[in-house]
């Protein structure tokens, strides 16, 4: 607690500090130094002549606390004084007292603070240093630059941002440094207008086309394509194979080794088009035509013989076809039903109530392809159409009808016309039976007055409440038999024999026919006038050998 003494030069100028008189030894010593000034102490220095309060450089040095700092060397990150007030170089870097130094806390966007956490700590080198290629700091507050993010690149030092990978491109890794570490999307997909992507499964593969489980974006064969879809989408890029409207494709299709589908089977009265790639399809059979085997390419469409029906495509069969049109109305379908299950409760309803097996064969038309559309129907909204329903018409076959079962009454055209014209969803089924017993059950079931109730019963055991109108009704009944043996030989149904009295016509499958002799003319061998070029049996139109005079002829021999 000495006194301080004050003294001036003989120029007039003070001395710089304050000084006190030591009363012991009698001499003066610097007790206190102003702002920007150094106290260099006798025990500093050395001597008592070096003791002074020394001046910091006004533009390399700062100092906080005279009486206890030494002068620091300004950082390049500061702009200094000499004094304790110094500025940021870097707008937004925030700065701190940390005992006789200023230290860098953080710096604004784009920055790192140097040096890093990481490094030795040195506060002559501190400052905010922008980011460099490959990496960023995009927060308010930085303190270290990280590694471009997936989907980036940066291929300059600076404090913007890190880039987007180009739309059609993506990047998996983070620390891109160029467009170039941008991959291009594979051919016949893209990022659908987006940019920065991180992955390849984000490149879309076109509409028309699908992802093979190998990665490869495959061109969607034509069988593939929804039908219902203006924008072709391949349903072969859909779980479960589905077309945005529910409904399926056409066939089954089946992945490879190398994950890329091929069709391997058509359903009934399709033929399998597989030979290529490019021209994978299930074509439908024309009406009037079957094919036997829908699993093998090398099996044609053909006509359906004479006498025989081939319901849907399928094979020549001698069964008979029951028929019957029902109309729904007072049903409401679930949003998330969708058109596979509406059919098979349907299918399931329809055959439990008219007694048809499990193993028939059923098909059934409905004037809608969506479930919505088929509520619009419901609601009478929608006004169905008659030629998307009534498309089955076979030729019915063996089973002859019960001579108890009654004949039930057609309305008249007019009227019928006038109902369908009405709301409600209207059904047409066709039902292929097993043999003359079924047939004769099914003709009591489709006669019966309670066929409405049998069926509103099956539809409300399965969650449906619906009233249900019986339009119309076609028993089976017991067509001419065809004459002849048949046999199949290769994918068609031919005839292979005809009885005496009858040639054999086969110089078209269409037209295949065993002619009868007419009265008074006859026939020992069907085969009569037949040609055989190239080992096949040709034989065409012809008249059969007229009977000898004075002979009689039955038209057999």
């Amino acid at each position: 607690g000495w006194p301080e003494v004050r003294r001036n030069c003989s120029d007039g100028e003070g001395l710089v500090g304050g000084w006190v008189l030591d009363p012991v030894t009698g001499r003066y010593v610097v007790g206190s130094c102003p702002g920007g000034h150094e106290l260099v102490t006798t025990e500093e220095s050395g001597s008592e002549e070096l003791q002074e309060c020394k001046a910091c450089s006004p533009d390399l040095q700062y100092i906080l606390d005279p009486a206890r700092d030494s002068c620091q060397k300004c950082p390049p990150g500061l702009t200094c004084h000499g004094t304790h007030e110094v500025e940021p170089k870097v707008a937004g870097s925030t700065w701190e007292i940390d005992g006789s130094i200023y230290r860098l806390k953080t710096c604004p966007s784009g920055n790192a603070v140097t040096p890093s956490l990481s490094e030795d700590f040195d506060a002559t080198i501190q400052k905010c240093e922008p980011c460099g290629k490959r990496e960023e700091c995009v927060l308010d507050a930085c303190t270290t630059c990280l590694p471009c993010q997936a989907g980036h690149y940066k291929p300059f030092v600076g404090v913007a941002a890190c880039l987007a990978c180009p739309v059609n491109t993506f990047r998996e890794t983070e620390g891109g440094s160029d467009i170039m570490d941008c991959s291009p999307c594979p051919t016949q997909s893209s990022t659908q207008g987006l940019s920065g992507v991180t992955s390849e499964s984000a490149c879309f593969c076109d509409r028309d086309t699908y992802r093979s489980q190998a990665g490869s974006c495959q061109k969607c064969p034509p069988g593939a394509l929804c039908a219902n879809s203006g924008e072709r989408q391949c349903a072969l890029a859909n779980a479960g194979q589905l077309c945005s409207d529910d409904n399926g494709i056409v066939g089954s299709w089946k992945a490879g080794p190398d994950g890329i589908y091929w069709l391997v089977g058509c359903p009934r009265g399709h033929r399998l088009e597989n030979e290529t790639y490019d021209l994978q399809e299930c074509q439908r059979c024309s009406p009037g035509e079957y094919i036997l085997e829908t699993n093998d390419p090398s099996f044609e469409c053909q006509p359906c013989p004479r006498g025989f029906t081939c319901l849907d495509g399928g094979a020549p069969s001698r069964a008979a076809v029951a028929k019957g049109e029902f109309t729904f109305t007072g049903l409401q379908l679930s949003s998330t039903t969708t058109m596979e299950e509406l059919r098979t409760l349907l299918e399931e309803s329809v055959r439990a109530s008219i007694g048809a097996s499990a193993g028939s064969y059923m098909s059934l038309e409905l004037p809608c392809t969506t479930v919505p559309e088929c509520q619009l129907v419901l609601d009478g909204r929608r006004a169905f159409a008659r030629s998307a329903v009534h498309t089955m018409l076979a030729h019915p076959a063996s089973a002859a009808p019960s001579p108890h079962a009654p004949t039930p009454q057609r309305p008249p055209r007019t009227e019928l016309a006038a109902r369908r014209a009405g709301s409600g969803l209207l059904v047409a089924f066709s039902v292929v039976a097993q043999d003359e017993a079924e047939a004769s059950a099914l003709q009591q079931a489709l006669s019966a007055p309670t066929l409405a109730q049998a069926l509103a019963q099956q539809m409300s055991a399965r969650g449906m409440d619906v009233s249900i109108e019986v339009l119309e009704q076609e028993l089976p009944e017991a067509p001419e038999r065809p004459v002849g043996d048949f046999e199949q030989v290769g994918g068609s149904l031919v005839i292979k024999s005809c009885p005496a009295g009858y040639l054999l016509v086969n110089s078209s499958l269409e037209d295949q026919t065993c002619y009868k002799c007419a009265k008074d003319t006859y026939s020992f061998r069907y085969l009569d006038g037949c040609v055989q070029p190239d080992g096949r049996t040709i034989c065409g139109p012809r008249s059969c050998e007229g009977c000898p005079p004075g002979g009689t002829c039955s038209s057999r021999w």
